[in-house]
């Protein structure tokens, strides 16, 4: 679970923050739950404590998505790992479902590509091999997760609409007070 992030929009930790009276956070652990038996919270707060899953800090601080990433593969026991950030309330058990059915023993991560081909690389598969090209990736001081992806051959999978779990809002993000308000009504 990434919770990692300056949460600068929403003014205050985001994860935390309530949507139709539940913290963000609490929905992506939901769907995580039913096929986790090890849930991590990546984040540099002590804040997640209160849930009840081990918070783990970057190891390299001020390395974004990458650097969180990194430091949740060190400690989690499994090989395969499942990651969603803590503000996507809409992600769904069936997305899940597609998502581990495209997983081969080869992959080092899988990744949702949409129609128009943009990625979501917070909402994937990786794998623990992916630790010592991560770490390449963070000495050389390149931090962008998608770059890292595309160089170290992970699979993009395809999805769209005509999927029986998608619908347009699968992966909003929840950022700011604006979206919060929208997404209450």
């Amino acid at each position: 679970m990434l919770a990692g992030g300056r949460s600068l929009r929403m003014g205050r930790e985001k994860g935390k923050v309530l949507l139709k009276g539940k913290p963000l956070i609490q929905y992506s652990l939901d769907v995580l739950a039913p096929f986790c038996d090890e849930i991590i919270i990546s984040a540099n707060s002590g804040e997640y404590k209160s849930f009840g899953y081990p918070v783990v800090t970057d190891e390299v601080p001020g390395t974004g998505p990458l650097g969180g990433l990194y430091s949740a593969l060190r400690r989690t026991s499994h090989r395969g790992n499942l990651v969603l950030p803590c503000d996507t309330p809409f992600l769904n058990t069936d997305f899940i479902r597609f998502l581990l059915a495209s997983v081969l023993e080869d992959h080092l991560a899988v990744i949702p590509l949409h129609p128009d081909g943009t990625a979501e690389p917070l909402c994937g598969y990786y794998t623990k091999d992916n630790i010592p090209l991560m770490k390449e990736s963070l000495d050389r001081g390149q931090y962008k997760l998608l770059d890292y992806l595309s160089n170290a051959g992970a699979f993009f999978l395809p999805f769209h609409e005509d999927l029986s779990f998608y619908h347009t809002d699968l992966f909003i993000n929840i950022n700011s007070p604006e979206d919060l308000e929208k997404y209450e009504k």
